[in-house]
């Protein structure tokens, strides 16, 4: 039986319906016929839904419905999945047919969210910042590019923030930085930060995705 674990799977490229896929995996106990595999098919299923899948060139997602779960279930938010345990991405089936072609499914339904660690806001002169990790246990990378966010108290806008944003192995730094709508805005309590769009990618899925980007933020956490 082959012995595989996926290492890092890094989304990239995204369009309206495809993206590309780079795929590390740690083959401890190689599948049998590996070393004459000339062709190799990916398929990716989430819940467990097929959604997308390649031979050659893209992947082409085949279950927008199950690609948006599996997006809103990787980023903060309030939806919920119906996931139970957590294991991370696992490989569901490996196998090499007589054409020597690799077959390799991978399930991404044991991810676990991301989430908001370490948030500050600084607010000088109308000028509004925050930073925060986006704490990431899983193997996923997927880079959102800039955007804009827009930071919520009870139902008003207090502030429209942009940067880049992107979420990688281990958790990356984000900074937001904008100007609040009103000047003399009181910061503090509890707010949500809200994904509102993707400045340089419009015209794909991401456009989408980060408008699945909710969390809950303290403004009380101040820069010293």
């Amino acid at each position: 039986m082959a012995k595989l674990e996926i290492e890092k799977l890094r989304i990239t490229k995204p369009t309206m319906r495809t993206f590309n896929l780079e795929v590390v995996v740690d083959v401890n106990e190689s599948p049998e016929n590996l070393d004459w595999t000339s062709h190799l098919t990916v398929s990716l299923f989430y819940q467990p839904r097929l959604i997308a899948s390649i031979k050659l060139g893209n992947f082409n997602i085949r279950n927008m419905v199950g690609f948006k779960a599996f997006i809103q279930h990787l980023l903060p938010n309030n939806v919920d999945n119906g996931i139970g345990d957590d294991d991370g991405l696992t490989i569901a089936g490996c196998s090499v047919d007589e054409a020597h072609e690799l077959s390799l499914n991978i399930e991404l339904t044991g991810i676990t969210k991301t989430y908001v660690d370490q948030f500050r806001i600084r607010v000088f002169g109308g000028r509004v910042t925050v930073d925060f990790i986006l704490s990431n246990v899983n193997t996923i990378q997927l880079d959102f590019g800039n955007c804009v966010f827009s930071l919520e108290k009870g139902g008003n806008v207090l502030a429209l923030l942009d940067g880049y944003f992107d979420i990688e192995l281990g958790g990356s730094e984000i900074v937001l930085e904008g100007d609040a709508i009103v000047a003399d805005t009181n910061f503090s309590g509890i707010a949500i930060l809200k994904g509102v769009k993707a400045l340089k990618e419009g015209n794909t899925w991401i456009a989408h995705a980060i408008r699945s980007f909710e969390a809950e933020v303290n403004l009380d956490r101040k820069h010293l």
